[in-house]
């Protein structure tokens, strides 16, 4: 099942970005998530081959979480 595509949502002050990419079934982190355009693999890495890197989020999502702000993620797969 590596691989299988999934979508991830971040919603901070309704400011809303959408990433998609492949699962990494071996993600094991409580403490982060990294979503990255590359196919590497560490237990944090939750997404690899994504569309968006973070100079493509939305500067005001990444500023708010930035400064401790907070927000909702959602992930869904295909």
């Amino acid at each position: 099942l590596e691989g299988d595509k999934i979508m991830v949502e971040i919603i901070v002050n309704g400011y809303k970005e959408i990433v998609t990419g492949s699962v990494n079934r071996n993600f094991n982190s409580e403490k982060e998530i990294v979503l990255r355009k590359s196919n590497y693999i560490s237990d944090r890495t939750l997404m690899i081959n994504a569309d968006k890197a973070s100079v493509d989020i939305n500067r005001v999502i990444t500023k708010k979480l930035a400064n401790n702000g907070s927000g909702k993620v959602l992930i869904s797969a295909d």
